[in-house]
């Protein structure tokens, strides 16, 4: 659980630091670490119901439902934090940058640990593209934001599909 919370958090807090925002709203860290606490126990929740019951469709809905309740909610705490006026906490760059390396190293870490790169790569060809397209081409943060999400959901949905692939071809058929 603490690297699927780590997972969601990084893509978040590395995009503000590549953007330059070492400011954040005591709102919006405390709403993003609640709605996000809810989420995993809810999902936690739908994988024990999953693991009591059959059928594909209802999978399917519950947690597309899930999932949009909080897509929902990410939404509704943004809005807020435009609303009200909370208050801040800014990090030095020094010091939001070693955030960013401690967070990047535990990936790694829990990656290597659990032999489950899927994080670091995704990490790596979401932000690998910014980089490249702002420090070499000067694209604006907007192109190369969408651009490495292009890439990134290109990628893994392509690993994601090789990797289904190749669990079917080794399954014995009946």
């Amino acid at each position: 659980m603490v690297q699927v919370f780590l997972g969601a958090s990084s893509f978040l807090y590395l995009q503000n630091l590549l953007n330059g925002i070492t400011t954040f709203s005591i709102l919006l860290v405390g709403g993003f670490l609640l709605i996000s606490a809810v989420y995993l126990i809810t999902l936690a929740f739908l994988f024990r119901q999953d693991a009591l019951r059959d059928g594909a469709r209802p999978r399917i809905m519950r947690y597309g439902i899930h999932g949009s309740v909080h897509l929902l909610l990410m939404m509704g705490l943004l809005i807020v934090n435009g609303l009200i006026d909370s208050p801040k906490i800014t990090l030095s760059p020094s010091v939001a940058w070693l955030l960013g390396a401690l967070l990047i190293i535990w990936i790694l870490f829990t990656a290597w640990k659990t032999k489950t790169w899927i994080l670091p790569i995704a990490l790596l060809v979401y932000f690998a593209p910014q980089i490249i397209l702002r420090s070499v081409f000067d694209w604006s943060e907007l192109t190369s934001v969408l651009v490495g999400y292009a890439v990134a959901t290109i990628t893994i949905t392509v690993a994601f599909i090789r990797e289904s692939k190749q669990d079917q071809s080794k399954s014995p058929s009946h």
